[in-house]
């Protein structure tokens, strides 16, 4: 049995958010009340790591088809497809139970090992005949035996699938398209009012994603269930009439309240990519996380970066914006030059003017020493006469 996963849970998401919900189909909140007829359709992986699987559902069939009787005003039909790397058709829509518990007889375990449970899904929603097709993957597989998909109008229309490896298509190699195609599915069944319940045998739930919300989108279950909890699960599947119905997506962002982690935040889902706007974008529960990146490559990440989509490794801000000269706009950084050498101006200006009037203050003291020295001219020191030292220097 193939183990290689090349599909993640991110992947599975991004898938299902990208489809939506259908919104066409209302939940069976009254199906304890009012019965319609059952038409189920049972899709069993056919390889090796099965046998104790369907073993338990041979063994204890009779006990799910009276549960199935009982909740049916008429008798429940059940049709068999199994799958490998091919489909196989063992028996379209039947009451007979004896011609079901057969079919279940003639699955060929262990035989074709793949995992076609997309392609088994897409038999069971659309019918198919019997021959050759593609997968999505353009992969040609088999299918044996023709299927109608001839449900009845009203009626809980019920498929229940039980694997434990996630699709593959017609080769044995689950690719992320083979995901992408069972969410497209379970979109698709939920449109037609078909309930796609998947049960996961290995219990432990890994690598099973892709059918949780294949589930979901149809507006069926997902249940882990070991081997010996097969049965039980059917029951379970059966008294639910195929499961809750179509969940509620308040947002509208393709998941719905309990797998969305804001669902009144269109711009918040599981898978998103995180931008910086203050929402977990991507419901990791971190805002605006790993957003730092170098989109420049100048060496400065984006949320230190002044110019974060323009190399400038230097940071240089001339006016000291918060934006850097690099990226900021040309007119405007010269706008600023010039009216700051405008000031330098004015500040230059008042100071020549300062010094002018101290020439002017200079001119007036000169001119008064001046005007002094005429009106009072001081005597000649070599004279004697006058006032000041006679010239012998006695007294």
């Amino acid at each position: 049995m193939n183990t290689i996963v090349v599909f993640s849970l991110l992947a599975s998401i991004l898938i299902v958010g990208q489809m939506g919900l259908s919104n066409n189909v209302e939940a069976r909140l009254d199906c304890a009340d009012i019965r319609y007829d059952m038409d189920i359709v049972f899709l069993i992986d056919q390889s090796g790591s099965m046998i104790d699987e369907l073993t338990s559902i041979e063994t204890n069939f009779d006990f799910i088809y009276n549960t199935a009787s009982g909740m049916s005003p008429t008798d429940p039909r059940f049709a068999i497809i199994s799958f490998g790397d091919d489909i196989r058709v063992h028996t379209d829509f039947t009451s007979d139970i004896n011609v079901i518990k057969n079919a279940l007889n003639l699955i060929p375990i262990g035989i074709n090992v793949g995992e076609a449970s997309n392609e088994a899904k897409f038999t069971a929603i659309n019918g198919a005949g019997d021959g050759q097709r593609q997968d999505v993957l353009g992969n040609t597989g088999t299918q044996i035996g023709e299927f109608t998909a001839n449900y009845r109008d009203v009626s809980d229309k019920i498929v229940i699938l039980i694997t434990d490896e996630p699709p593959s298509g017609f080769d044995i190699s689950a690719d992320f398209e083979d995901a992408q195609q069972m969410a497209e599915l379970g979109t698709i069944a939920g449109e037609q009012g078909i309930k796609i319940s998947d049960i996961w045998a290995t219990g432990d739930g890994l690598n099973s994603e892709s059918f949780k919300l294949d589930a979901m989108n149809s507006g069926g279950l997902f249940i882990l269930a070991s081997d010996h909890e097969v049965t039980a699960a059917i029951v379970d599947i059966i008294e639910q009439c195929g499961g809750p119905g179509i969940p509620v997506d308040n947002d509208g962002d393709g998941f719905p309240t309990g797998l969305d982690c804001d669902d009144s935040e269109p711009n918040a889902f599981p898978g998103n990519p995180e931008i910086e706007d203050g929402i977990d974008n991507d419901c990791n529960g971190l805002i605006d996380d790993g957003l730092s990146v170098d989109t420049d490559n100048d060496g400065i990440l984006d949320d230190a970066d002044n110019c974060p989509f323009t190399e400038n490794p230097n940071q240089a801000d001339f006016d000291g914006d918060g934006v850097g000269d690099a990226c900021e706009d040309d007119s405007g950084l010269l706008n600023q030059i010039l009216e700051q050498i405008q000031n330098i101006l004015a500040q230059l200006l008042g100071l020549d003017n300062r010094v002018s009037d101290l020439e002017d203050r200079v001119e007036q003291l000169e001119s008064t020493v001046e005007e002094l020295q005429s009106s009072h001219p001081w005597p000649d020191s070599n004279s004697g006469n006058g006032v000041g030292v006679p010239a012998s220097g006695k007294p």
